[in-house]
């Protein structure tokens, strides 16, 4: 790779460069002159050198760049290209880990048709950022109990590299469909498909929420950790909003203890 190659297809900008490190200085400079109890008694401002005799004013003055600069960076960050992909990358991950459990039930279920071509999808959104198909359908997953929920998942059980098959072929899989009914059955309901050349079956599969939001939790915890975005793009915001907390934080201890 010469050296004028990114070694990433993404960059981020010059002027968003510069507000996101305006934004990380005063968000490191606040707390710390503020727990520190540091002081500036003097400022050169123009060649006129200005005695600060009130403390209060350089706080002040502070909380007004740090306004200023956390507005900058959001601006900035609303048009910075990539940041659009963040949610899909986001989402991509979070999905990621419940999808493919549902998935590998899925097709633990779908032994039942033998060798048969088999292709599983879901009616959900959340499939669309994992798998990347696109789908017309978003059932919500349905309410069982309290802490359990039911995903719909289908399966095309026939050709999947766009053929017709023979009324001959057609036969032979509705005989063997009938002739598995009861352990496809078990599992698997019979739906109606726009293409003949493929048998649609529809199952539920049930889960517990707090596995998919275990799941989900590790699934952010890999996006923060194996991807850049986050240090890139969110950090900034992270630091931002600790700095200011803990200010408050401290403010309110003094008042009360």
């Amino acid at each position: 790779m010469s050296s004028s190659e990114n070694a990433r297809k993404r960059d981020m900008s010059q002027g968003f460069l510069r507000q996101r490190r305006n934004l990380l200085l005063i968000s490191i400079l606040v707390p710390l002159f503020y727990f520190s109890e540091a002081s500036i008694e003097k400022v050169n401002f123009f060649g006129t050198i200005i005695t600060l005799k009130k403390q209060e004013l350089v706080y002040f003055l502070m909380f007004i760049f740090y306004g200023y600069f956390f507005l900058r960076y959001w601006q900035y960050y609303r048009e910075e290209i990539h940041t659009q992909d963040i949610g899909k990358a986001l989402k991509s991950s979070m999905f990621k880990l419940e999808m493919y459990f549902f998935r590998k039930i899925a097709f633990d279920r779908a032994e039942v048709f033998g060798s048969e071509t088999k292709s599983v999808s879901f009616a959900s959104k959340r499939a669309t950022f994992v798998f990347g198909y696109n789908t017309s359908l978003n059932v919500p997953d349905e309410y069982i109990s309290i802490f359990t929920r039911k995903i719909f998942a289908f399966i095309g059980i026939g050709p999947n590299d766009g053929r017709f098959v023979t009324d001959q072929e057609k036969e032979e899989r509705e005989g063997f469909f009938k002739e598995k009914y009861d352990q496809i059955a078990k599992y698997w309901e019979r739906v109606e498909s726009a293409n003949d050349s493929i048998g649609m079956f529809k199952t539920s599969i049930k889960y517990n929420i707090f596995r998919v939001l275990i799941y989900r939790v590790v699934g952010i915890y890999r996006f923060i950790i194996h991807q850049s975005y986050f240090t890139d793009y969110q950090f900034p915001f992270v630091l931002a909003l600790i700095s200011i907390l803990s200010i408050a934080t401290g403010v309110i201890w003094e008042m009360y203890y």
